[in-house]
């Protein structure tokens, strides 16, 4: 992914109940360079909706890694603060299960739009024909909401949620986010031949 001058992009890292480690990524329009104060903040405040989602040890978050674009390599920054493990138990569903939180823009298509895939979906979120109840769509929601509207707030210098994108084509602003009501199924991909 292209980083330009003045955004950054943010991997929230965590690990899932199997345990495998994890990340989903988004990017923020800056208003000024980053400190390590605003990274703090940032993986502080998408440590709470994470930590609400995850299944309790070994499930956890781990804080995040933080990309800043400027005129060269990016800037990479690290922070642990609000690490620690999920909050919730029951029996899981199987781990190919799991939370669809869409990035939502102006645009249509995949190439315009993101998704968030979150595990540690419990069986009893979910009935017979993959859909969520509603406590499972909130702490989704949580999520995508700590994305969109949580970290903006908790941190001056960071503005727009956006998409950053892996050509030259500039970052698209993020309009919202959206708990999918139905589960995705996560499946390996094999490289054709």
């Amino acid at each position: 992914m292209i980083i330009p001058p003045g955004f950054c992009a943010v991997f929230a890292r965590y690990t899932s109940n199997l345990p495998h480690p994890c990340q989903n990524v988004g990017g923020y329009e800056l208003g000024a360079p980053l400190t390590q104060g605003d990274v703090d903040d940032i993986s502080t405040a998408l440590s709470i909706p994470y930590k609400a989602q995850l299944h309790n040890a070994p499930s956890s978050f781990d804080g995040i890694h933080v990309l800043e674009g400027q005129d060269g390599e990016p800037l990479a920054w690290d922070s642990s603060a609000g690490a620690g493990a999920g909050a919730r138990t029951g029996d899981l569903s199987p781990p190919q299960v799991q939370g669809l939180i869409r990035k939502l823009t102006g645009l249509s298509g995949r190439h315009g739009r993101g998704r968030l895939f979150i595990p540690d979906i419990l069986e009893s979120q979910t009935d017979d024909s993959g859909g969520l109840n509603t406590t499972a769509m909130n702490l989704l929601q949580a999520i995508g909401n700590g994305w969109y509207q949580d970290v903006p707030v908790a941190v001056a210098n960071v503005g727009n949620f956006v998409l950053l994108h892996n050509d030259s084509t500039p970052p698209t602003d993020v309009t919202g986010t959206l708990a999918e009501h139905l589960v995705a199924t996560q499946r390996r991909r094999f490289p054709r031949s």
